[in-house]
C-alpha cells in the first residue's frame, strides 16, 4: 500500500460511532427515548448506561419501537449477589437491561448491552450488568440474553424504561453506539483514522513488556472529559514460580476504597463471591508460566461512585485454563479526577508484570 492512498477500498469494517447522548440528567424521569434510528442500516447497537437510581424498582427496560407487548420477548440470565449465584428466565414486555432484589434508591448500576438490530430475524441483544452499588458495597453483577421476536419491522428507536416512576434518577447517562463501515476516510498522506466520524475507541496508551516490571502507570489521564474508559490487558506470569495477583488501582489509591461482586465458572463448578472494601481491583491470579486476560469498562466521571464492569479469563496455558469471573467493581472515591491507572502485582511482588504482558487503554470519543 502507498501512503496516502486507499488500494482496498473495504479496508476499514465494522466500527463504532456515538449516535445518541444524553448527557448526565438534571431531572429524574421515568424514561428516556432514543429516536431517528435504522437498524436495517445500523445492523447493530450498543447501549452503555449508567442509571443512578431516583426510586426504589426492581426493573430497567428496553424497548425497540416501545413494543410492550410481553409475548415478543424473552430472556435468560445468570446472576451473581452476595448470597447466591443463580439463573433465571422469563419474558415481561422488555429487553432485560438488568433486574434488582433489594431496595436501591441512590444506588449506581452500570449495563453493556449489545443489540443486533436488523430485520428478518430474530433480534437478540447481551448484557452485562453491575448493579446496587453504594460505597464499596454491590448488590449483584448480571450476564442476560435477550430475543424480541419480531422479524419483520425496522427498529427506528429504542426506549429505556424503569419500572418505577422516575427511577432514572439525576445522573442517570445513556450513551448509544452504532455499527458503522468505512470504505474511505484515511486522511491524505497518512493512514490514520478520521476518529470524528469513525473511530470512536481512540487508543490512549498502549504497550507490551519485554523485559519483567514491578508495575505500569498510565498517567496524564482526564476521566471528567473523557467519561469512559476501556482496559485490556493480559498479565504473563513469566518470572514468580507462585500463583500472584494482577490487580489495578486508579490514581494510585491503595486504600480500602474498592469492591467487588463476583460471578465465576471454573471447570464444571460454578460460584459467587463479594469482597469489600479492599485496597485494589483483581485482573487475576496466573501461576507461572501463565498468562490472564482481562477486559473492563470504567465510567471515569466523578460525582458519584466509580463503576466497573470486568470480564477476566484466568491462568491460561495452551489448552488449560483457570476459569472465567464476570466481576461488577467500583471505587467509592466520589470527589477525584482519574488521572492515572496503574497496574501491579497485589503483593507487590518486584517483577511480577512478566514479559509479554501486554495493556492497551483506549477512551470513548463522545463528540
Amino acid at each position: 500500500m502507498k501512503i496516502g492512498k486507499l488500494e482496498n477500498t473495504n479496508l476499514i469494517n465494522d466500527t463504532w460511532k456515538v449516535c445518541y447522548d444524553s448527557g448526565e440528567l438534571a431531572a429524574a424521569t421515568t424514561s428516556i427515548s432514543i429516536s431517528g434510528l435504522n437498524g436495517d442500516v445500523d445492523i447493530e447497537y450498543r447501549l452503555i448506561l449508567r442509571c443512578v437510581a431516583g426510586a426504589d424498582g426492581t426493573v430497567i427496560r428496553l424497548r425497540p419501537n416501545n413494543d410492550t407487548n410481553a409475548a415478543n420477548y424473552h430472556w435468560q440470565g445468570l446472576f451473581g449477589t452476595p448470597d447466591a449465584a443463580s439463573a433465571d428466565q422469563g419474558d415481561g414486555g422488555m429487553f432485560l437491561v438488568y433486574d434488582a432484589t433489594t431496595s436501591n434508591t441512590g444506588k449506581i448500576s452500570l449495563s453493556d448491552v449489545t443489540l443486533y438490530a436488523k430485520s428478518g430475524y430474530l433480534r437478540t441483544s447481551f448484557v452485562k450488568c453491575t448493579l446496587g452499588i453504594s460505597g464499596t458495597a454491590i448488590n449483584g453483577c448480571e450476564e442476560i440474553g435477550n430475543v424480541w421476536t419480531n422479524t419483520a419491522d425496522n427498529i427506528t428507536s429504542l426506549v429505556i424504561t424503569h419500572k418505577t416512576t422516575n427511577g432514572l434518577g439525576i445522573g442517570t447517562r445513556a450513551i448509544l453506539l452504532k455499527k458503522v463501515t468505512a470504505t474511505s476516510g484515511l486522511k491524505t498522506g497518512a493512514l490514520q483514522l478520521q476518529s470524528s466520524i469513525y473511530g470512536t475507541w481512540q487508543k490512549v496508551y498502549e504497550t507490551t513488556l519485554t523485559s519483567a516490571a514491578s508495575s505500569v502507570t498510565i498517567s496524564g489521564l482526564d476521566g471528567n472529559t473523557d467519561v469512559l474508559y476501556r482496559l485490556t490487558v493480559r498479565g504473563r506470569n513469566s518470572e514468580i514460580d507462585a500463583e500472584i495477583s494482577f490487580a489495578l488501582r486508579l490514581n494510585n489509591d491503595s486504600g480500602s476504597n474498592y469492591g467487588f461482586q463476583a460471578l465465576w465458572g471454573n471447570n464444571t463448578t460454578i460460584g459467587h463471591g463479594n469482597s469489600a472494601p479492599r485496597a485494589s481491583l483483581s485482573l487475576g491470579d496466573p501461576t507461572l508460566n501463565r498468562s490472564t486476560y482481562s477486559t473492563l469498562l470504567l465510567y471515569a466521571k466523578s460525582d458519584y461512585a466509580r463503576a466497573f464492569l470486568q470480564l477476566v479469563f484466568n491462568s491460561t496455558s495452551g489448552t488449560t485454563a483457570g476459569g472465567i469471573t464476570r466481576f461488577g467493581s467500583v471505587w467509592n472515591n466520589t470527589a477525584d479526577n482519574v488521572t492515572s491507572l496503574v497496574i501491579y502485582e497485589y503483593s507487590s511482588t518486584a517483577n511480577a508484570l512478566g514479559i509479554g504482558t501486554y495493556i492497551l487503554l483506549e477512551k470513548l470519543v463522545l463528540s
